[in-house]
This record gives structure tokens, C-alpha cells and sequence, in this order.
């Protein structure tokens, strides 16, 4: 069987299976709750990847620290970041596990997901800022532990510099901003057809993902790709400026 074929199939089966469903509100809560688990899977990868970003950033930095202890200036800059990763590692590991903990708190799945996408507008819109923040953090202290040489360390064409890591920062913010956005209106799909006993926009978003599946795999490929080269980039160009 061709890999369309199996495709056709799916398709075909995974329209249908609502029609033939008895939708009563137990179905349609059985039906919507392992899918929230799904939507959220983005969010806590995405928080798990940056709190490696904080932690390897905690680690050259303490490292750094030793390197600049003759150097007030950069000893305090050194420290300032120290704390601020410190602190951002902390606030994501505390998001991460209170949005586990609404699984738990509320039975009800309607509060779950009220609660659930207050979370999501608050506290994963400020971790989008402390993302941008930690890559900024990281690339700094990856360059500092690299080009200082005796306690010192230049910046050198800062306004270059400053403007190439606003650019990573916005970017950075950007993309994750796309894919929080995307998760966020899936709940309120959720939410209103808990609220409905219905699957009327859970169906018209199925069929929008298969209508556009393969556009949508190869926009989140780039996305990756985009991120990834800025992040590489930002690296490479900082160190070739002597920052």
C-alpha cells in the first residue's frame, strides 16, 4: 500500500468516526481530553529546550565568573546574567509544572482548560520574552568563556552587534509567539465545544490540518531551520566582531 493510500484511509476513517459516535458530553470530554494532552506537547517541549539553553548558560557562567575577577565591570555584568538565567530557569520549571498540575487540581475538564489557557495568555507569554532573553544570555556567555583573554573582553562595532542581537531576540520571540498562538486557539476550540456538547470546530480544524498537512510540515521544517541559523549566526557573527 502506497504511504498516499494509507493516507486516503486515515482521512476517510477519522471523518466519519464522529458522524457514526454517539455524542453525548462523556464522548465528547473522551474525545477532546487526550487531544488537549497533544496540544500542549509543543509547549512543554519548547520549555524544556530552553531550560537546557538556561542551564548550560548557568554553567559557562559560573565558569566565566572565575575568569573576571579582577574585572569589576565584567564581574558585575558576569553576575547580572548569572542570576537572571538563574532566575529564568527557575520560572520555567515552576510554568512546566503548574500546567502538569491542573491535570490534577481540576476535575472538571471546563476549569482545566480555563485554567489551562490562563496559563498559556500569562505565564508562557512572559516565558516567550525569557526565551529571546536566554539565547541572548547564552551566545553572550559562549563568546565571553571563548574570547576573553587575561579578565578582559572587548565589544567591538557595538552598534552592530546591538542591532544583530535585537534581531535574534524579535526572531526568536516571533516564532515561539506563532506556536503558543496556535496551541492557544485550539483550546478555546475546546473550550467552546465542551461548552456546546459538540465537535463542530475540533471536526473543521481536522479538516483544515489534513487540507494543509504537508504545507504545515514543511512551514514548521523552515521555522526550525530559520531559528537554528539565526541562533548559529548570531554566534558566528558575534565572535567574528570580538564580542
Amino acid at each position: 500500500m502506497k504511504i498516499t493510500d494509507i493516507f486516503s484511509v486515515w482521512e476517510t476513517s477519522n471523518r466519519e468516526s464522529y458522524d457514526n459516535l454517539d455524542l453525548s458530553p462523556e464522548r465528547i470530554r473522551a474525545i477532546i481530553k487526550p487531544r488537549m494532552n497533544r496540544s500542549l506537547l509543543p509547549v512543554k517541549i519548547n520549555i524544556v529546550t530552553y531550560l537546557i539553553v538556561q542551564f548550560a548558560s548557568i554553567i559557562m557562567l559560573s565558569y566565566n565568573l572565575s575568569l573576571f575577577l579582577n574585572n569589576s565591570t565584567l564581574l558585575i555584568l558576569t553576575t547580572v546574567m548569572l542570576i537572571s538565567a538563574s532566575v529564568f530557569f527557575f520560572y520555567g520549571l515552576n510554568t512546566i509544572y503548574r500546567i502538569n498540575r491542573t491535570d490534577y487540581v481540576f476535575r472538571d475538564l471546563l476549569e482545566s482548560i480555563q485554567k489551562k489557557l490562563k496559563l498559556l495568555r500569562i505565564n508562557c507569554e512572559i516565558w516567550l520574552w525569557i526565551c529571546s532573553a536566554s539565547i541572548i544570555i547564552l551566545i553572550l556567555a559562549l563568546n565571553m568563556m571563548i574570547d576573553s583573554v587575561e579578565g578582559t573582553f572587548r565589544i567591538n562595532h557595538i552598534s552592530l552587534v546591538t542591532a544583530i542581537i535585537v534581531i535574534v531576540f524579535f526572531f526568536t520571540y516571533g516564532v515561539n509567539k506563532l506556536s503558543l498562538s496556535r496551541v492557544i486557539n485550539e483550546y478555546r476550540d475546546y473550550y467552546s465545544d465542551l461548552q456546546n456538547n459538540a465537535l463542530d470546530r475540533v471536526t473543521a480544524r481536522d479538516k483544515w490540518v489534513r487540507k494543509y498537512r504537508v504545507w504545515i510540515i514543511i512551514g514548521l521544517a523552515i521555522i526550525f531551520i530559520l531559528l537554528l541559523f539565526a541562533f548559529i549566526k548570531g554566534i558566528m557573527v558575534s565572535h567574528q566582531l570580538g564580542v
